[in-house]
């Protein structure tokens, strides 16, 4: 058979572990495959749309615009005691360190960065929070895009911004990487939980393949091999998952709608 082409669509701190996905189940579990390398985010999206890629980790916002042609495969837990044992995740508000913001509330007038407009945890969902509270696009002072995931990190962190919200996985992994950077942030709000970026396959990978890549990845925390990989992840194993499981993103963006930020 042919091997499989995965892309990894969400943070680069992710993609060790989506890396030896791959070679795991090229090594383990006889479904040769390999990860999509060198390549921007941008492009590999592409390749996901047309028929390109085959399987793809991806933003559960991003999955439930593209049921047309992909299915849900599965979905991590992290291993973490905050995500209780199920495949959610939480978008982490931080500011810097030194700062004098307390809560959420002290944040009306803020500095803000997200990574792009497209992205669930850094801005929808933090745009569905000032909806349930009743306030505006005004509450945030500026609202600026960053272009990546661990860029808003970065610049709160160095005092360039006043507040971000962070895909809460982003933050464990770069904690774990670079503890002196995420030492110089502190969270001052969980936003969620929210269903977690699943693993999705495109549909015109044959239904008996699906299903093996569906077993390879639900039984890989009963192998030695397989929780050496998860552990690149901080991840304890993966679940099944429906496309339903994603109503809650869903029912957030449209939340977010509600609300719109002033050009800056």
């Amino acid at each position: 058979m042919q091997p499989l082409t995965i892309v990894s669509l969400l943070a680069e701190n992710a993609r060790p572990l989506h890396h030896a996905v791959a070679r795991y189940l090229s090594e383990h579990a006889n479904l040769p495959a390999r990860l999509v390398e060198g390549v921007p985010w941008q492009q590999q999206e592409h390749m996901l749309d047309t028929g390109a890629a085959d399987v793809g980790f991806l933003c559960g916002l991003l999955y439930t615009q593209k049921t047309d042609h992909l299915a849900p495969l599965a979905a991590p837990v992290m291993a973490a005691p905050r995500y209780a044992g199920m495949p959610i995740y939480f978008s982490d508000v931080v500011v810097p360190a030194g700062s004098p913001f307390g809560r959420f509330a002290d944040l009306r007038g803020a500095r803000w960065l997200f990574n792009d407009p497209g992205s669930f945890s850094g801005y929808a969902v933090l745009r569905a929070h000032l909806a349930a509270l009743g306030e505006t696009g005004d509450f945030c002072g500026s609202m600026q895009a960053s272009g990546g995931h661990i860029r808003p990190l970065e610049m709160v962190a160095a005092g360039e911004a006043d507040a971000a919200a962070l895909d809460s996985t982003v933050l464990d992994l770069e904690r774990a990487r670079r503890p002196e950077l995420v030492a110089r942030v502190r969270t001052v709000a969980a936003l969620g939980p929210h269903s977690i970026p699943p693993a999705a396959v495109a549909r015109h990978v044959p239904p008996a393949v699906q299903e093996q890549l569906r077993a390879a990845l639900l039984g890989m925390h009963t192998t030695e091999a397989g929780r050496q990989t998860l552990t690149l992840g901080q991840v304890a194993r993966f679940v099944a998952i429906r496309d339903i499981d994603y109503n809650d993103v869903r029912a957030t963006a449209n939340t977010a709608n509600q609300i719109v930020f002033r050009p800056q």
